[in-house]
């Protein structure tokens, strides 16, 4: 059976960080495609990825909501 209550959002980290910040936009977790490869992210390497850059404040506002 599919869940239809949780989408599946694609795009750049930025835009899917964006994306579930948003009111009433859970997200249940992040993976990353790379050529036919798909890998979920862990809590540690997202919070890396989100550690530099324009994603600074995006990483802050993700983890203050999950």
């Amino acid at each position: 059976m599919w869940d239809i209550a949780q989408p599946f959002v694609c795009g750049t980290l930025t835009e899917v960080v964006k994306y579930a910040i948003r009111p009433n936009n859970g997200i249940e977790s992040f993976y990353e495609i790379t050529g036919n490869e798909i890998k979920r992210v862990s809590k540690k390497e997202l919070k890396a990825m989100l550690s530099h850059g324009e994603n600074v404040e995006l990483g802050v506002q993700l983890f203050k909501k999950y």
